[in-house]
């Protein structure tokens, strides 16, 4: 590993340390920084942790927020990992999260650095930093058009009004690591490309494996996308990168992503329960898709602009499976179109604009040769398309820095997760704050009964049930014979009168009161 390579790959790594920064030094005077930043984020070291005090049966385990059937159908084995770092650090599960996150970063830019390198030898070495550069922070003009038309029609200024959840659907590349779980997963897609380009087709399907036994979407998305590509080789283009004794392997990756998250998992009531909250309409408008692709869809266009052009083009069988990446994965974007909508945006994820972005680095370089005579005009160029493929990533950024960021704690709700851990058993919890109930499972073996919203069996009845606890002090039909823990971060003062209920933990604001169910106790 070159130093400079490493060095550069820090640097590209430093706006997602400036906003996990932001997230600690801009954290409100009587809160604490948990180091998540997104509210999905807890939810991957509580399922890791069901490897150490949860429910787990060898590489499998159980949903953390089902507490009436736990399972152990789950196997996804990079959360081991964020499991034991949150066992070795149980007051602080975010910290190592976030470092992790890092570590992914800048491995995946240190790999994008030799991509492009790999991808574009001639151009020089600023040439190719300035080019890594661009595919690892650039982006559309979803800001620019998001601030003409909220000026416009006199909404006042917020450029993020066509960026899909306010930007963290995350449809260029380096936005993706703001998560450490879509940073391994783009470290990942990262190294099946310089495989692909580096002509190490067993690397690539090694590493469709690894993107397949741990997540369902992108998962299954690269092994459609690299089986598409392989068929194609080698029935159609008959490059004779493939044999027919061989091309059979690269299914896979295909068969096991049906075959486990298709068929097996659907097996089991709790599983089918989830799937039907997931089945939803998020789908990709037009007028996200346009901004969104349209610089790196044009550079396309400008390297394929004749028939030539794009014969040479997708002469390379590195160019093919870009070109059929980017169009699988535009049409999983926007599956709603052909069958029952699951998430569609899921696909995006850079995962579109990323392979046309590759495609269209040439185009740049042959623009810089033509205005290279002319220097100023030619650095002039570059510096307005640099403005521009960057201000989507500068604007995101700067708008999540005006404001605390990110979920907050108190030393009083840890001091409760810490009285949690010390006992035995995984108590069901409930509690007035959603966000309190929801980080008990990450920060300790605690289960919630209305935990993560979409990983809630039957999420909406439930979080009405602890609503109905609250306002009209009435046990939640299928707890009644449940023992179960409420936790508090502020006084509640019924519950000392009710006599349903004790009072097991108190720290200055803070309690824990247990249930008298009829069976039994806690």
């Amino acid at each position: 590993m070159k130093p400079n390579h490493l060095i550069y790959a820090l640097i590209l790594s430093l706006p997602i340390v400036a906003l996990y920064g932001w997230h600690v030094v801009g954290a409100p005077s009587d809160k604490l920084a948990t180091g998540f930043i997104k509210g999905d984020m807890p939810y991957y070291v509580a399922n890791g942790r069901q490897y150490f005090d949860g429910d787990s049966a060898g590489l499998f385990y159980s949903n953390p927020y089902m507490y009436d059937k736990q399972d152990p159908i789950y196997f996804q084995p990079h959360l081991v990992l964020f499991g034991a770092l949150a066992a070795i650090m149980p007051d602080t599960p975010g910290l190592p999260f976030a470092v992790l996150g890092l570590v992914f970063t800048v491995a995946a830019f240190w790999v994008l650095i030799r991509l492009v390198a790999d991808l574009c030898p001639g151009a020089s070495d600023w040439q190719q930093r300035f080019l890594v550069f661009m595919v690892a922070w650039g982006g559309g003009l979803l800001s620019v058009f998001g601030t003409l038309y909220t000026l416009g029609r006199g909404y006042g200024f917020y450029p993020l009004v066509f960026d899909p959840d306010y930007g963290f659907w995350l449809l260029n590349l380096g936005r993706n690591f703001i998560f450490p779980t879509e940073a391994f997963y783009h470290l990942i897609v990262l190294l099946m490309l310089w495989a692909v380009l580096c002509g190490r087709h067993w690397r690539a399907l090694v590493a469709a494996a690894v993107l397949a036994l741990c997540h369902p979407y992108t998962g299954i998305q690269y092994a459609i996308i690299l089986l598409t590509w392989v068929g194609l080789e080698l029935a159609f283009v008959r490059s004779g990168l493939f044999s027919w004794k061989t091309a059979w392997l690269f299914a896979l990756p295909l068969i096991y992503s049906l075959g486990y998250y298709g068929y097996y998992l659907t097996l089991f009531d709790s599983h089918r329960e989830l799937v039907e909250q997931w089945t939803l309409d998020w789908s990709f408008k037009l007028t996200s898709i346009v901004p969104a692709y349209a610089i790196v869809f044009a550079m396309f266009i400008a390297r394929c602009s004749t028939p030539d052009k794009l014969r040479r083009c997708f002469d390379s069988p590195f160019n093919r499976l870009l070109g059929i990446g980017a169009f699988l994965s535009f049409g999983m974007a926007n599956h709603e179109a052909f069958i029952t909508p699951h998430q569609p945006l899921h696909f995006t994820r850079g995962h579109i604009w990323l392979p046309l972005c590759l495609l269209g680095l040439p185009a740049l370089l042959q623009l810089w040769n033509k205005f290279r005579p002319r220097r100023l005009f030619a650095l002039a160029v570059a510096g307005l398309f640099a403005i521009l493929m960057l201000c989507d990533n500068m604007v995101f950024f700067g708008m999540q820095m005006q404001k605390p960021f990110g979920l907050y704690t108190d030393q009083s709700e840890l001091d409760v997760f810490q009285f949690i851990r010390e006992q035995d058993g995984k108590p069901i919890v409930l509690s007035e704050d959603p966000q309190f109930a929801y980080l008990s499972a990450t920060y300790s073996q605690a289960r919630p009964y209305a935990g993560h919203y979409f990983n809630t069996p039957n999420s909406d009845i439930k979080r009405s049930a602890v609503e109905q606890l609250f306002n009209e002090k009435q046990i939640p039909p299928d707890l009644i014979d449940q023992p179960f823990w409420i936790l508090l971060s502020k006084p509640t003062p019924w519950l000392i009168q009710d006599p349903r209920f004790e009072l097991i933990y108190r720290h200055n604001d803070a309690a824990i009161y247990r249930y008298k169910a009829r069976q039994n106790s806690l």
